[in-house]
């Protein structure tokens, strides 16, 4: 796949790209970092929360307190940027997990790489989300975050979809419901119906976009950095269709740019 035109600022060095969402963030973020890769730049994948140790690509952890150990690990960064691999590197944690790189060194490890990919949420691999109020954790160096959620969500229960449900239901129920045009960016774009959700409402087109497009969901503290929208598992035609409604809502009703995506079994195995 050519991400150049599906983003264009990867066709420039010094980004650091936080992703977020659910529905094939993980996949996109391995994707994207074996693209710049193949690129010949030195890239940097990591996490600002939690992620799963990779099976299929090295990875180095770099423990909190050792200081002994971050030259080695330094070392070893390096040589996997020469060999021409991404690097996964985060500080160890419980469940076979890395966590957020030491703030000692986080700064100097992005300066370091030419782009850094970093996933900045969890959703316990559910499709889509609402974020909580410590969500997400977006780095002072991120400019672009890329807000990711699967076409399988579409005319499911809410519940059943959505990783943080219940604080869907009350954001809708309170911002929409009560304040009518206080939950659309645009004036006279009213796509909504103003009527309470449950976790049974259906997942239409229309309230995946909100989630997405709302400053409570996706958009939460944004605060001017370059937003984007990723739609996976566009992988039947059906599903095309339907998230080619979902971008065209985003664009017309929240001024929010995306793209559609699918993954084979092989790419979805990457990391």
């Amino acid at each position: 796949m050519d991400w150049d035109q599906k983003f264009p600022f990867l066709r420039e060095k010094g980004h650091v790209v936080s992703l977020i969402g659910g529905g094939g963030k993980t996949t996109l973020l391995y994707a994207l970092s074996a693209y710049c890769t193949a690129k010949g730049w030195r890239v940097l994948t990591a996490t600002t929360t939690h992620i799963r140790k990779p099976v299929n690509v090295p990875w180095i952890v770099v423990n909190e307190e050792e200081n002994t150990a971050w030259e080695n690990a330094r070392k070893e960064r390096d040589r996997l940027w020469q060999q021409g691999t991404y690097v996964v590197a985060g500080t160890p944690a419980p469940h076979e997990k890395l966590t957020i790189l030491p703030e000692s060194i986080r700064s100097e490890w992005i300066s370091d790489a030419d782009i850094t990919f970093l996933e900045a949420d969890g959703a316990k691999c559910l499709p889509c989300k609402f974020p909580a109020a410590y969500e997400p954790v977006i780095l002072p160096q991120s400019d672009i975050v890329l807000a990711v959620a699967g076409l399988s969500a579409l005319y499911r229960p809410l519940g059943e979809v959505c990783f943080r449900a219940e604080l869907a239901i009350e954001a809708w129920n309170r911002d929409v419901c009560e304040y009518g045009d206080a939950a659309y960016p645009k004036e006279g774009k009213r796509l909504l119906k103003e009527v309470p959700i449950s976790k049974d409402t259906p997942l239409t087109p229309e309230l995946l976009a909100w989630l997405l497009g709302s400053e409570n969901g996706a958009r939460k503290d944004i605060s001017g950095r370059s937003f984007f929208v990723v739609l996976n598992q566009a992988d039947t035609s059906e599903r095309r269709e339907d998230g080619r409604k979902v971008l065209d809502i985003l664009k017309h009703s929240y001024g929010i740019q995306g793209i559609l995506t699918s993954f084979s079994e092989t790419e979805r195995n990457q990391g």
